[in-house]
């Protein structure tokens, strides 16, 4: 699998969403690996089983490079509305808080390659005027300099690399269902025109 090629400053502190799948542990043993300077910030949403095995595994990998983890547990946290929306809104405020107490220079994100498709179909279905189809490799969000350098690697390749490196990874249930547009999309379309390329 291709390396990854970024160039920001090592002698900095950097945020990295984890949250226990193939996509963000990927990114975070590859930048460790890369030696930044990094702060790990899990959501722990108590919506599926294998939630709490995601946060030891997380704790377990922190431990064990010694690197700086922050939890927010949301079990006494009620959801208002959309519960994809609320999560949001509740991860990115999470994030800031953490961002801003280490003065981060960046907030590491692990979308990929399939994410960044599913969101333009998406965009389209809907018919919407966007003033950008897809995803951005950087942009702003609450002020905090979103970074997602994982935009050129396939789901596939993250899912290689984990088993070749042996990291733990967990597969979102909830990401088998066909409950969301986004599931939807990923399971019929993007699976369909992933079989005619590789046909």
């Amino acid at each position: 699998m291709k390396e990854l090629m970024i160039n920001y400053p090592k002698n900095q502190t950097y945020i990295i969403a984890v949250s226990g799948g193939p996509d963000s542990m990927a990114l975070l043993n590859m930048l460790y690996k890369l030696g930044y300077h990094l702060v790990i910030c899990h959501v722990n949403y108590h919506k599926r089983k294998e939630s709490n095995y995601e946060q030891e595994e997380i704790e377990k990998y922190s431990k064990e490079r010694n690197i700086p983890l922050h939890v927010l547990d949301t079990k006494n946290m009620e959801c208002e509305g959309n519960f994809q929306a609320w999560a949001r809104e509740i991860r990115y405020q999470f994030f800031k808080k953490q961002y801003d107490a280490y003065k981060a220079s960046g907030l590491f994100v692990a979308h990929h390659q399939d994410d960044l498709l599913e969101t333009y179909l998406m965009q389209k279905k809907r018919h919407g005027i966007v003033s950008y189809y897809g995803i951005r490799r950087e942009t702003q969000i609450f002020n905090m300099r979103v970074l997602r350098p994982l935009l050129d690697y396939k789901k596939g390749e993250l899912l290689s690399y984990c088993v070749k490196n042996q990291l733990f990874y967990s597969i979102d249930s909830s990401n088998l269902e066909d409950h969301y547009t986004r599931n939807k999309i990923r399971h019929h379309v993007i699976k369909d025109m992933i079989k005619k390329v590789v046909l």
